[in-house]
């Protein structure tokens, strides 16, 4: 046997197996990437639109995601009574229709309906030393511990002038595996008299479910957004945040899943546009 042609077509073909793999990684790694043909098509659309942005803010990844396995909406009313209110032993009970509970202490409403729960402050926490968004931001940060130990660890996510109520809307958000869990939050109003209303929701996370699902990408996303946008209003508009987050629907059962979504907010407008990720939708 000819040892030396057999050892130089065994590297050879060692040379040739590096090669391919390599292009199968870049190849794999950039399927899922924007390109620069996208890129353009975005600046198209929107300039079309007259609506602003910055490239910077656009997710560039699409890579596939796993469905995230969520708990139902369940609380310990007693418990949320003994965080929220000062003398809970005196609070009165109502049940109202479509499965609403509140809880009223003198001035004080604690509000539960489908696993949304509110609480109205009138008087506020008390009045601010200094009224500022990082003095905004601090008091929601010395009050979340108090929320019980899952909320205490959410993350800041946002923060708004709320003009109609002259106060910060501060928004919390949970980060599971480094994702947004947009349906796990935290919001509070905080005015010149303190923390004046609390809105939150929790559904514990119990695992990524089954494979990962391609997604769509940014660039399609934008697209139904532009549409859903000109079809409500012709006025120029400016983005001010994209980003892919896990949503959980509303009226889940004893679980449910929370699937990727793309959030695109808008200076100006209170609720973002929400896109399934996986079915390019609104």
């Amino acid at each position: 046997m000819d040892w030396d042609k057999a050892k130089n077509l065994t590297i050879l073909f060692l040379v040739l197996l590096n090669l391919f793999l390599g292009a199968f990684v870049y190849t794999s790694r950039n399927r899922f990437t924007l390109d620069a043909r996208q890129l353009k098509a975005i600046e198209d659309l929107l300039d079309r639109n007259s609506i602003h942005y910055q490239e910077a803010m656009i997710p560039k990844s699409y890579a596939p995601k796993r469905p995230l396995l969520m708990s139902k909406y369940e609380y310990d009313d007693e418990e949320l009574l003994n965080r929220f209110f000062l003398h809970p032993e005196e609070a009165r009970r109502f049940d109202e229709p479509d499965n609403k509970t509140e809880y009223i202490c003198q001035d004080q409403v604690l509000t539960l309906q489908n696993g949304y729960i509110s609480f109205d402050n009138p008087k506020g926490t008390g009045p601010m030393d200094s009224f500022d968004e990082a003095a905004a931001v601090r008091a929601c940060e010395n009050f979340l511990p108090s929320l019980g130990r899952e909320i205490a660890q959410f993350k800041l996510d946002g923060v708004d002038w709320a003009s109609g109520e002259n106060g910060f809307r501060v928004q919390y958000c949970q980060v599971y595996e480094r994702n947004i869990l947009y349906t796990n939050f935290v919001t509070f109003l905080v005015t010149e008299m303190g923390i004046t209303q609390i809105d939150c929701q929790y559904s514990a996370p119990l695992g990524f479910s089954g494979k990962p699902v391609e997604i769509c990408s940014s660039d399609e996303a934008l697209l139904n957004f532009t549409q859903q946008l000109r079809s409500a209003t012709d006025q120029e508009a400016v983005i001010t945040r994209v980003d892919l987050v896990y949503y959980q629907a509303e009226g889940s059962g004893t679980s449910s899943k929370a699937t990727p979504y793309y959030r695109i907010m808008v200076e100006h407008l209170d609720a973002p546009f929400l896109i399934n990720a996986y079915i390019n939708t609104g």
